[in-house]
């Protein structure tokens, strides 16, 4: 592999793209970049740490301390649509209708999005999984429902 170009991401601890834009959660800031096959070029930033990040085409999902914040991006500045408080964030992660949050002490939950208010579909309490797609075996959408 050959390294193209590098930005300070601020110790970047997630990463997601939408095949437009890259997505970086850092220690202090949220980046949305460009890539024009030579250079990474930022073009928006929000001075707010965080722990992963996740999108579904529509909201960028930036876990961020106990929560998960849900944002729009415009091709310019974030915009705020709803947060999602849960403790104990290790990792997110969705299908186009779920957001999936694994929990470091109450295990995995499943969330709905509507663009204004998260609302719980389902959880599995109890199940200490440090990631949800990672050394543990994922929980299936089956499993998660028939609770």
């Amino acid at each position: 592999m050959e390294e193209i170009d590098t930005i300070s991401a601020n110790a970047s601890r997630g990463l997601w793209g939408d095949g437009t834009y890259i997505y970086a959660s850092g220690t202090s800031t949220l980046k949305a970049l460009s890539f024009n096959g030579a250079t990474l070029i930022e073009e928006a930033s929000l001075p707010i740490g965080g722990k992963d990040i996740w999108g579904d085409g529509t909201y960028i999902y930036a876990a961020q301390g106990s929560d998960i914040n849900a944002y729009t991006f415009n091709g310019t500045a974030f915009t705020l649509a709803g947060t999602i408080s849960e403790s104990g964030i290790r990792d997110i992660w969705g299908d186009g209708t779920y957001i999936y949050v694994a929990d470091g002490s109450a295990g995995i939950k499943a969330y709905t999005f509507n663009g204004h208010l998260p609302k719980l579909a389902a959880s599995q309490q109890g199940r200490k999984m440090p990631m949800v797609f990672g050394a543990t075996a994922p929980i299936s959408m089956p499993q998660l429902k028939d609770l």
